[in-house]
């Protein structure tokens, strides 16, 4: 909605900006290789796909140099993770933490400013969870409904206030909502 996502293409509904990335590279890789080698959790923030592999290659750098099982890496958001990324999140053990009540608060938003179609690959949550990535349900409050249940139901629906469903075919059944809420939140 704001704009900032980093994104590997232009914004629809602004042409000129594919968002910001608030590290260069190389300050981000020395962050997290530091954070990494003292054993540290790293959850970072990253919406689009540039921002994700962005973060991906951080977080590649610093396992290949120290390799450490169970190091439970987090991205936030993870929210527009398709292709090579989601596969890359899934080799990497990278723990995903989306915001499924985005698609139900903020939808028509995302079908102005990504168009139509990269609307619908925003939250794979099935895909993701069929690769076996781990998944955290969060809400993002005080951006959003602070409401695990609203967030549950977004997940099952994947349906925007304006009526639309984002990203058909990527709806959670119940059981697998309750899970990325419960076992997913503790286990991240």
């Amino acid at each position: 909605g704001a704009h900032t996502a980093a994104l590997d293409e232009p914004y629809r509904d602004d042409p000129e900006n594919r968002g910001i990335l608030w590290l260069e590279q190389e300050s981000l890789d020395r962050l997290v290789a530091r954070a990494h080698r003292a054993g540290f959790q790293i959850a970072t923030h990253a919406i689009g796909d540039r921002a994700i592999r962005s973060v991906l290659d951080a977080y590649e750098r610093a396992l290949v140099q120290w390799p450490r099982e169970n190091h439970r890496h987090r991205i936030e958001h993870c929210e527009l993770c398709t292709g090579d990324l989601l596969d890359r999140v899934a080799r990497l053990d990278v723990i995903a933490v989306p915001q499924p009540i985005f698609l139900a608060e903020m939808g028509h938003t995302y079908l102005v400013s990504l168009g139509e179609a990269r609307a619908h690959r925003i939250f794979p949550l099935r895909t993701l969870l069929d690769a076996q990535v781990p998944l955290a349900g969060s809400s993002d409050s005080p951006v959003s409904s602070y409401r695990p249940l609203d967030g549950i139901q977004a997940a099952i629906t994947r349906r925007a206030a304006s009526g639309d469903t984002l990203g058909p075919g990527e709806e959670l059944a119940v059981r697998q909502a309750l899970h990325i809420y419960t076992t997913g939140g503790a286990y991240a």
